[in-house]
């Protein structure tokens, strides 16, 4: 089990007494202050410049770092993982080379950086996380062809989609618009949801997915079967309207199958005492948090099933425990 770190200003349990050359080096190597190797950190390809950015963000007196007395959880490596660790994904040696971005006038060059050296996209998104090449991430097998397999929040299988323009297992037939709304809306063209872990990627700018979706033109095209995640099946008799909707909707992929979710249900009757306010925050969360992950779902959820919805969230939030 993975557990993220304390990355607050706080002293003892955040990173309140590192130093901007320890931040520097652990993002470009991964490699914390004791000496431990943390992937998810690792960052090989972000520019110095957007390195210095992240660590003066991470120094400020912004309420979002600000000293948080949180412990920190043991992380458990399973041997597979273990074994990952030491042979397949190990940090390269630190190099005094600079990085610099590049000019976003250059769309394709500024695409690649965003989706290989921001979003590390190809890390999820090629045929085997485990063989992703974060140094070079062309060399990466199946570099954006889809397939790695992750599991979700309530312990089912995700398979990552093919993101190179094949017509029949990419996105070929897509259009740019398409591609925007799908990374900052999480809806495909057909109107579904795409389920966690992908996220919205609301920081994003218009010209910044534009970039990325200009980018992947010039991916290779891979042409593969197309992967099924694993699907949710309600069973059972007297399942509820409120259930029957909050699974149509794929709500469950964040919040759970019991409430407790990446964003969990337990104070939602404190937060929203009245229907109509966990209404407006359903249909629109942006509106009040601007960069809300939470899909804007007016016009998607029909009006008729906000009623039972509304009721089932309302009895997650009570039993939830």
């Amino acid at each position: 089990m993975l557990y993220s770190k304390n990355i607050t200003r706080h002293p003892v349990k955040g990173i309140g007494t590192w130093t901007d050359g320890e931040l520097f080096y652990l993002v470009r190597t991964g490699i914390m202050r004791d000496g431990t190797f943390a992937p998810t950190m690792w960052r090989p390809l972000l520019s110095d410049e957007d390195i210095y950015s992240v660590i003066a963000f991470l120094k400020s007196d912004d309420p979002l770092v600000e000293a948080a007395d949180v412990d920190n959880k043991e992380i458990k490596y399973s041997l597979v993982a273990k074994f990952i660790l030491r042979f397949l994904m190990k940090p390269e040696e630190y190099s005094e080379k600079k990085i610099k971005s590049p000019d976003p006038k250059d769309k394709i060059a500024y695409g690649r950086y965003l989706a290989n050296g921001v979003a590390s996209c190809y890390g999820c998104h090629s045929g085997n996380n485990n063989k992703a090449d974060h140094v070079i991430p062309e060399n990466s097998f199946e570099f954006y062809g889809g397939g790695s397999k992750f599991v979700d929040i309530n312990g089912r299988d995700i398979l990552t989609p093919n993101l190179t323009m094949d017509k029949e297992t990419g996105l070929g037939k897509w259009s740019e618009d398409d591609f925007i709304r799908a990374t900052r809306d999480a809806f495909r063209p057909d109107g579904s949801y795409i389920r966690f872990p992908m996220q919205r990627y609301v920081e994003f700018s218009d010209y910044e997915l534009s970039a990325i979706w200009e980018y992947l033109q010039t991916v290779p095209k891979i042409r593969k079967p197309i992967l099924k995640s694993e699907e949710y099946r309600l069973t059972g008799k007297d399942i509820s309207d409120g259930k029957k909707i909050y699974y149509k909707y794929s709500c469950n992929s964040c919040h759970g199958d019991d409430g407790i979710g990446i964003y969990d249900l337990r104070q939602v009757n404190h937060i929203y005492p009245r229907d109509k306010e966990l209404k407006k925050w359903i249909e629109n969360s942006s509106q009040f948090s601007a960069n809300s992950k939470m899909p804007t779902w007016k016009g998607v959820i029909e009006e008729n099933e906000y009623k039972p919805l509304l009721k089932y969230v309302r009895l997650l939030g009570e039993h939830a425990d």
